[in-house]
């Protein structure tokens, strides 16, 4: 006769096979949730760079455009026209509303746009992170009008993250339409 045991033993726990498998996902949550993150953050560098690039180049064309508008004339032997790094110096009035004039000298300091009116202090256009490769100006100039172009260049960002961008704009010198 066989004897049967009123108790039964139930095992608890995972078994070995149940283990790999719940590691094997665990493993690919891990690996996704890695690489969505590392791809956020990618992404979030290059737009950084390319908002920097747009932002200051921007700013740096409508500057020169609205000096360039608000000048009488050109001062050609002080300014470099047709190579980089060019040099822009106008004749121009201090403010709109004064009769008084001065000088307003755009260059490159560094790798950043910078405006210096006469003697006075230089005054940095563009923000360091992003940095200037090229600026070149060209004057037209006839008996009864003066146009310059502005060409810059600039770049931000590091390695696979740069952005470079290049800005054209042209503006006619004030009454000389």
């Amino acid at each position: 006769m066989k004897y049967k045991s009123r108790f039964r033993f139930h095992a608890s726990g995972f078994t070995l096979v149940e283990l790999v498998v719940y590691l094997g996902i665990l493993t690919l949550l891990v690996i996704g949730t890695v690489r969505l993150v590392l791809g956020v953050s990618f992404n979030a560098a290059e737009v950084k760079s390319e908002r920097s690039v747009m932002s200051n180049g921007n700013l740096a064309v409508e500057t020169l455009a609205r000096e360039i508008r608000l000048a009488y004339d050109v001062a050609t032997s002080s300014s470099t026209f047709g190579s980089s790094p060019g040099t822009l110096v106008l004749r121009t009035f201090v403010s709109t509303s004064s009769a008084a004039t001065t000088t307003r000298s755009f260059f490159l300091s560094g790798a950043r746009l910078a405006r210096q009116d006469g003697a006075g202090p230089v005054e940095l256009l563009t923000s360091k992170d992003t940095t200037i490769t090229a600026l070149t100006f060209w004057h037209l100039s006839t008996t009864t009008s003066g146009l310059i172009t502005v060409k810059i260049s600039l770049e931000a960002g590091l390695g696979r993250f740069k952005e470079a961008q290049v800005f054209y704009d042209s503006a006619v010198l004030r009454n000389k339409y």
